[in-house]
C-alpha cells in the first residue's frame, strides 16, 4: 500500500511539474512576445513622425533612419532587439537613432516599475545609460534596488531618484505610450517603426542592418 501511494505521489508531482513548466513557457513565449513570421510583412504608417514627440530620443536628431520602438523593459525580445540597435548605432552613430516609447505588458510584473524608474533619470544622457543598464541586467529586475541601478548608471543624486521611484502618481510618459500603442494596435513587444515601416516583434540584427541600409539608400525596405 505504501509503495502504491509513493508511486501515485511521484506521478502527481511529475504531472504538476510539467504543468508549471508549460505555464512558464507559454507566458514567456506566447504572452506579449514576438511572432517571428510577422517581421517579414512590414506596413507603412503614414503618421509615424507624429510619434517621435511621444517618446525619448536616443541618438542623433538628424539621423537618416529613425526607429520608433514600443518596448517593455522586462521583455526578453526587447532586450535582444535593443542590443542589436545599439550595435548598429555604434557602427553608424550619425545615421541611426531611436525613440523609446513605453509599452509595459500586464503579464510582466516589473515592467511598469522599471518604466517609472527609467523616467526618473534626471537627464537625457542618464536616461540612455539607465535604459542600456536595465536591459543588460534585466534578470535582476525586482531583485536589485532601483537606486542600485541608478548608481551603476552614474546618476549622482540617488536620494532624489529613490523618492521619484517611490512616488505612486501616474507617470505621463508611460500612460501616453500605452495609449498610443493601443491606438496603433500594438500587441507584441517590441513593435517598431523604421522610418514609418512597422514590424511586429522586432527582428534579428542581420535583418535590421539590411533594412537600415536599404532605407539609407532611399529604397523600400521590403
Amino acid at each position: 500500500m505504501t509503495e502504491r501511494s509513493d508511486r501515485f505521489l511521484n506521478a502527481l508531482l511529475t504531472a504538476a511539474a510539467i504543468t508549471i513548466a508549460a505555464v512558464v513557457v507559454r507566458r514567456e513565449f506566447f504572452a506579449g512576445t514576438p511572432a517571428r513570421a510577422e517581421t517579414l510583412k512590414p506596413e507603412f504608417v503614414p503618421e509615424w513622425k507624429d510619434f517621435l514627440s511621444s517618446g525619448r530620443l536616443v541618438g542623433n536628431t538628424e539621423a537618416g533612419v529613425k526607429i520608433v520602438e514600443f518596448s517593455d523593459l522586462e521583455c526578453p525580445f526587447c532586450k535582444a532587439f535593443h542590443a542589436s540597435v545599439r550595435a548598429i548605432m555604434k557602427e553608424r552613430p550619425d545615421q541611426v537613432a531611436f525613440t523609446f516609447i513605453h509599452y509595459p505588458l500586464d503579464n510582466h510584473r516589473f515592467a511598469r516599475p522599471a518604466a517609472r524608474a527609467l523616467e526618473c533619470a534626471p537627464t537625457e544622457a542618464d536616461f540612455a545609460q539607465l535604459l542600456d543598464l536595465l536591459y543588460a541586467k534585466q534578470d535582476s529586475l525586482g531583485l536589485k534596488a532601483w537606486t542600485a541601478y541608478a548608481a551603476d548608471a552614474g546618476i549622482v543624486d540617488t536620494a532624489a531618484f529613490a523618492r521619484c521611484t517611490a512616488d505612486t502618481a501616474r507617470v505621463e510618459a508611460i500612460e501616453v505610450g500605452v495609449a498610443l500603442g493601443e491606438r496603433l494596435g500594438v500587441h507584441l513587444t517590441p513593435t517598431i517603426l523604421l522610418n514609418g515601416w512597422r514590424y511586429h516583434g522586432g527582428m534579428p540584427q542581420a535583418q535590421l542592418d539590411a533594412v537600415i541600409k536599404r532605407l539609407l539608400a532611399g529604397k523600400n525596405p521590403s
